[in-house]
Protein backbone atom coordinates (compact mmCIF):
# COMPACT_ATOMS: atom_id res chain seq x y z
CA UNK A 1 0.00 0.00 0.00
CA UNK A 2 1.28 3.44 -1.00
CA UNK A 3 0.13 6.30 1.23
CA UNK A 4 0.25 10.06 0.75
CA UNK A 5 -0.41 12.70 3.39
CA UNK A 6 -1.21 16.17 2.10
CA UNK A 7 -2.06 19.32 3.99
CA UNK A 8 -3.65 21.12 1.05
CA UNK A 9 -3.32 19.35 -2.27
CA UNK A 10 -3.95 22.30 -4.60
CA UNK A 11 -0.98 24.20 -3.14
CA UNK A 12 1.45 21.71 -4.69
CA UNK A 13 1.39 23.16 -8.19
CA UNK A 14 5.17 23.25 -8.52
CA UNK A 15 5.33 19.45 -8.16
CA UNK A 16 8.47 19.78 -6.08
CA UNK A 17 11.22 17.20 -5.86
CA UNK A 18 9.77 14.81 -8.40
CA UNK A 19 6.27 14.64 -6.93
CA UNK A 20 4.61 14.64 -10.35
CA UNK A 21 6.74 11.75 -11.58
CA UNK A 22 6.16 9.81 -8.37
CA UNK A 23 2.39 10.25 -8.55
CA UNK A 24 2.41 9.06 -12.15
CA UNK A 25 4.39 5.98 -11.19
CA UNK A 26 2.24 5.12 -8.16
CA UNK A 27 -1.28 5.52 -9.49
CA UNK A 28 -3.34 3.16 -11.56
CA UNK A 29 -6.19 5.17 -12.98
CA UNK A 30 -9.27 2.97 -13.31
CA UNK A 31 -11.12 4.15 -10.21
CA UNK A 32 -10.72 6.49 -7.25
CA UNK A 33 -13.10 6.34 -4.27
CA UNK A 34 -13.64 9.40 -2.09
CA UNK A 35 -14.47 9.22 1.61
CA UNK A 36 -15.90 12.63 2.52
CA UNK A 37 -15.70 14.48 5.81
CA UNK A 38 -19.29 15.68 5.39
CA UNK A 39 -21.01 12.66 3.81
CA UNK A 40 -24.48 14.23 4.03
CA UNK A 41 -23.52 17.36 2.07
CA UNK A 42 -23.56 16.42 -1.60
CA UNK A 43 -22.93 19.82 -3.20
CA UNK A 44 -20.04 20.69 -0.91
CA UNK A 45 -18.46 17.27 -1.34
CA UNK A 46 -18.80 17.31 -5.13
CA UNK A 47 -17.15 20.73 -5.24
CA UNK A 48 -14.09 19.45 -3.42
CA UNK A 49 -13.88 16.16 -5.31
CA UNK A 50 -13.88 18.16 -8.55
CA UNK A 51 -10.98 20.26 -7.25
CA UNK A 52 -9.02 17.15 -6.27
CA UNK A 53 -9.60 15.50 -9.64
CA UNK A 54 -8.52 18.73 -11.36
CA UNK A 55 -5.25 18.64 -9.42
CA UNK A 56 -4.59 15.06 -10.47
CA UNK A 57 -5.24 15.99 -14.10
CA UNK A 58 -2.55 18.66 -13.80
CA UNK A 59 -0.06 15.95 -12.89
CA UNK A 60 -1.36 13.70 -15.70
CA UNK A 61 -3.24 11.32 -13.42
CA UNK A 62 -6.69 10.95 -15.00
CA UNK A 63 -9.14 8.51 -13.43
CA UNK A 64 -11.69 6.75 -15.62
CA UNK A 65 -14.20 6.54 -12.79
CA UNK A 66 -14.73 8.27 -9.46
CA UNK A 67 -17.08 7.27 -6.64
CA UNK A 68 -18.16 9.23 -3.56
CA UNK A 69 -19.27 7.34 -0.46
CA UNK A 70 -22.20 9.44 0.71
CA UNK A 71 -23.94 8.56 3.96
CA UNK A 72 -26.91 6.91 2.23
CA UNK A 73 -24.73 4.36 0.41
CA UNK A 74 -25.26 0.88 1.84
CA UNK A 75 -22.42 -0.45 3.95
CA UNK A 76 -21.74 -3.50 1.79
CA UNK A 77 -21.64 -1.31 -1.32
CA UNK A 78 -19.11 0.96 0.40
CA UNK A 79 -16.82 -1.95 1.16
CA UNK A 80 -17.03 -3.34 -2.36
CA UNK A 81 -16.24 0.06 -3.85
CA UNK A 82 -13.19 0.41 -1.62
CA UNK A 83 -12.01 -3.13 -2.33
CA UNK A 84 -12.13 -2.51 -6.10
CA UNK A 85 -10.52 0.94 -5.98
CA UNK A 86 -7.10 1.73 -7.42
CA UNK A 87 -6.98 4.81 -5.19
CA UNK A 88 -8.82 5.95 -2.07
CA UNK A 89 -8.98 9.56 -0.96
CA UNK A 90 -9.79 10.56 2.61
CA UNK A 91 -10.93 14.12 2.02
CA UNK A 92 -10.35 17.24 4.07
CA UNK A 93 -12.88 19.12 6.18
CA UNK A 94 -14.51 17.92 9.38
CA UNK A 95 -11.95 15.56 10.90
CA UNK A 96 -14.10 14.09 13.66
CA UNK A 97 -17.16 13.63 11.46
CA UNK A 98 -15.09 11.71 8.91
CA UNK A 99 -13.63 9.55 11.66
CA UNK A 100 -17.10 8.75 13.02
CA UNK A 101 -18.38 7.99 9.51
CA UNK A 102 -15.61 5.48 8.85
CA UNK A 103 -16.05 3.84 12.27
CA UNK A 104 -19.85 3.73 11.99
CA UNK A 105 -19.60 1.91 8.66
CA UNK A 106 -16.77 -0.33 9.87
CA UNK A 107 -14.51 0.61 6.97
CA UNK A 108 -11.20 0.72 8.84
CA UNK A 109 -10.27 -2.91 8.14
CA UNK A 110 -11.08 -2.45 4.45
CA UNK A 111 -8.80 0.59 4.38
CA UNK A 112 -6.05 -1.33 6.16
CA UNK A 113 -6.24 -4.06 3.51
CA UNK A 114 -6.04 -1.66 0.57
CA UNK A 115 -3.65 -2.80 -2.18
CA UNK A 116 -3.59 0.49 -4.07
CA UNK A 117 -2.88 4.08 -3.06
CA UNK A 118 -4.47 5.93 -0.15
CA UNK A 119 -4.38 9.72 -0.11
CA UNK A 120 -5.23 11.71 3.00
CA UNK A 121 -5.82 15.44 2.68
CA UNK A 122 -5.87 17.57 5.84
CA UNK A 123 -8.57 15.89 7.96
CA UNK A 124 -7.97 12.66 6.06
CA UNK A 125 -4.24 12.80 6.75
CA UNK A 126 -4.90 13.24 10.47
CA UNK A 127 -7.25 10.26 10.58
CA UNK A 128 -4.77 8.04 8.74
CA UNK A 129 -2.32 8.29 11.63
CA UNK A 130 -1.75 5.68 14.34
CA UNK A 131 -2.36 8.35 16.96
CA UNK A 132 -4.50 11.16 15.60
CA UNK A 133 -4.24 14.70 16.93
CA UNK A 134 -6.68 17.49 16.12
CA UNK A 135 -5.55 20.76 17.69
CA UNK A 136 -7.63 23.80 18.56
CA UNK A 137 -5.93 25.62 15.70
CA UNK A 138 -8.40 23.82 13.44
CA UNK A 139 -11.51 25.46 14.89
CA UNK A 140 -12.46 22.83 17.46
CA UNK A 141 -13.25 23.43 21.13
CA UNK A 142 -10.25 21.54 22.52
CA UNK A 143 -7.25 19.47 21.51
CA UNK A 144 -8.32 15.94 20.59
CA UNK A 145 -5.97 12.96 20.83
CA UNK A 146 -7.41 9.61 19.74
CA UNK A 147 -6.57 6.32 18.04
CA UNK A 148 -6.54 6.89 14.30
CA UNK A 149 -6.77 4.24 11.60
CA UNK A 150 -3.10 3.28 11.84
CA UNK A 151 -2.40 3.52 8.12
CA UNK A 152 0.84 5.33 8.94
CA UNK A 153 2.94 5.06 12.08
CA UNK A 154 3.25 8.80 12.65
CA UNK A 155 1.15 11.71 13.91
CA UNK A 156 0.71 14.89 11.87
CA UNK A 157 -0.32 18.49 12.33
CA UNK A 158 -1.62 19.92 9.04
CA UNK A 159 -1.73 23.50 7.72
CA UNK A 160 1.42 24.21 9.72
CA UNK A 161 2.79 27.75 9.63
CA UNK A 162 6.35 28.08 10.89
CA UNK A 163 6.50 31.21 13.00
CA UNK A 164 2.88 30.99 14.11
CA UNK A 165 3.60 31.03 17.84
CA UNK A 166 0.13 29.94 18.92
CA UNK A 167 0.23 26.91 16.63
CA UNK A 168 3.82 26.07 17.56
CA UNK A 169 3.12 26.23 21.30
CA UNK A 170 -0.03 24.14 20.90
CA UNK A 171 1.83 21.47 18.94
CA UNK A 172 4.76 21.36 21.37
CA UNK A 173 2.38 20.92 24.30
CA UNK A 174 0.39 18.12 22.65
CA UNK A 175 3.43 16.34 21.20
CA UNK A 176 5.64 16.37 24.29
CA UNK A 177 4.93 12.72 25.13
CA UNK A 178 4.77 11.47 21.54
CA UNK A 179 7.28 10.03 19.11
CA UNK A 180 7.20 10.51 15.34
CA UNK A 181 5.17 13.72 15.28
CA UNK A 182 5.42 15.74 12.05
CA UNK A 183 4.03 19.10 10.96
CA UNK A 184 3.07 19.56 7.31
CA UNK A 185 2.77 22.96 5.66
CA UNK A 186 0.29 23.44 2.83
CA UNK A 187 3.14 23.38 0.30
CA UNK A 188 4.43 19.95 1.28
CA UNK A 189 3.52 16.26 1.43
CA UNK A 190 4.68 12.93 2.87
CA UNK A 191 4.72 9.59 1.04
CA UNK A 192 5.08 6.08 2.48
CA UNK A 193 5.90 3.18 0.19
CA UNK A 194 5.03 -0.52 0.50
CA UNK A 195 7.98 -1.02 2.84
CA UNK A 196 6.89 1.90 5.04
CA UNK A 197 9.81 4.08 3.93
CA UNK A 198 9.00 7.76 4.22
CA UNK A 199 9.75 10.37 1.56
CA UNK A 200 9.22 14.11 1.97
CA UNK A 201 8.13 16.53 -0.74
CA UNK A 202 8.65 20.25 -0.26
CA UNK A 203 10.52 22.10 2.47
CA UNK A 204 7.57 22.65 4.82
CA UNK A 205 7.80 19.48 6.90
CA UNK A 206 9.08 19.59 10.47
CA UNK A 207 9.70 16.82 12.97
CA UNK A 208 8.67 17.78 16.49
CA UNK A 209 10.86 16.97 19.48
CA UNK A 210 11.48 18.32 22.97
CA UNK A 211 14.00 20.66 21.35
CA UNK A 212 11.45 22.20 19.00
CA UNK A 213 10.96 21.87 15.25
CA UNK A 214 13.54 20.25 12.97
CA UNK A 215 13.03 20.80 9.25
CA UNK A 216 12.97 17.82 6.90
Amino acid sequence: MIRYLFSKIDCLLEFENGLKETLNKDFKTNKIVFIPSTPDEHLKTRKYTTEILDYFRKVDVVFRDSVILYSEVENEVMRKELESADAICLMGGDTLQQYDFIKKNDLQITLKNCKGVIVGISAGAINMCKTAVLTQIHEVDQNYVYSGFNLVDITVEVHFERGNKVQEETVLDVAKNMDHFYCIADSSAIRFDDENKMRLFGDGIYKVSSHGFMQG
